[in-house]
């Protein structure tokens, strides 16, 4: 859903639920008709808020904030796994900078609440003990300058 209060205003929301379940099974299948999907969280929802500025005719400056939530979802089928499920999680990027003709140059802050979320289980490469998760987690908080020309 998009909304723009005012010319220099623009905000939108977005969010989805998700019941998705086995239906069927077939023999030696992991999962079990009824169980939830693998990695299909219930609720995942998004929002931003971006502000401009004109500058001059052919500059402006924004300011944005993007924020992200997703609910917990299952990685395994033996809810006894210590790999059953991940934690829900939220994130918070917000960039700002200035734009004039091809020339984009600004700031940014990603995961900004520096948020430790499991994103996937990757695939042994050797053999994992029983007491070890391997896990994949996103990105921490990183600061940067990021400049465009676009041609």
């Amino acid at each position: 859903m998009n909304y723009d209060p005012t010319r220099a205003l623009k905000l939108t929301l977005s969010f989805s639920y998700n019941e998705a379940k086995l239906t069927s099974t077939i023999p030696g299948a992991a999962g079990q008709a009824g169980q939830t999907l693998e990695y299909a969280p219930r609720w995942m929802g998004a929002t931003s808020a971006e502000y401009t500025r004109a500058i001059d005719a052919d500059t402006f400056a924004y300011l944005r904030g993007d924020f992200s939530f997703t609910s917990r979802e299952d990685a395994s089928y033996n809810s006894q796994s210590i790999y059953h499920n991940f934690a829900g999680h939220s994130l918070l990027n917000l960039p700002l900078g200035v734009k004039h003709l091809p020339w984009t140059g600004g700031l940014f802050v990603t995961n900004a609440l520096d948020r430790h979320a499991e994103t996937e289980l990757p695939l042994s490469n050797g053999i994992d003990l029983p007491t070890q998760r391997r896990i994949a987690l996103n990105r921490p908080r990183t600061i940067g300058l990021d400049i465009r020309f676009d041609y």
